[in-house]
């Protein structure tokens, strides 16, 4: 299913077009990327790094047409929030390295065993 959808004007109609993404998966330096984009190449959608340890998401984020956009988030290798950065267009708006965190973030839970709240590993993919 697409991803991707962008308004028309069809007949005096506005209506929503599905443009297509195409998701990648791929091995870079030791590390998982995981990541949308348009046919042309452009990253459109949600972009996920791994840690080369293993399931542990390095950094999460979403891009638009190219640019980072919105909150980015980076967890170190024992799966602990370590800051966001919220991203407009491509440019840093904020970076929080501490509790309150600008959306509802957790641990993964690695080195405690625990679950996190909403744990971002490779299970949950």
């Amino acid at each position: 299913m697409p991803k991707f959808r962008r308004r028309k004007q069809f007949c005096g109609i506005l209506v929503t077009v599905a443009e297509p993404t195409i998701e990648k998966d791929q091995q870079f330096n030791g590390f998982r990327q995981v990541w949308t984009q348009r046919p042309n190449g452009v990253f459109h959608g949600p972009y996920t790094v791994y840690w080369d340890s293993g399931p542990v998401v390095c950094m999460r984020g979403q891009y638009r047409a190219g640019a980072q956009d919105g909150i980015w988030t980076y967890w170190d290798r024992n799966g602990r929030l370590d800051k966001q950065i919220h991203f407009h267009n491509d440019e840093p708006v904020e970076t929080r390295t501490g509790s309150p965190w600008l959306e509802d973030a957790a641990d993964q839970g690695i080195s405690t065993g625990k679950p996190a709240r909403s744990s971002p590993t490779l299970d949950s993919e």
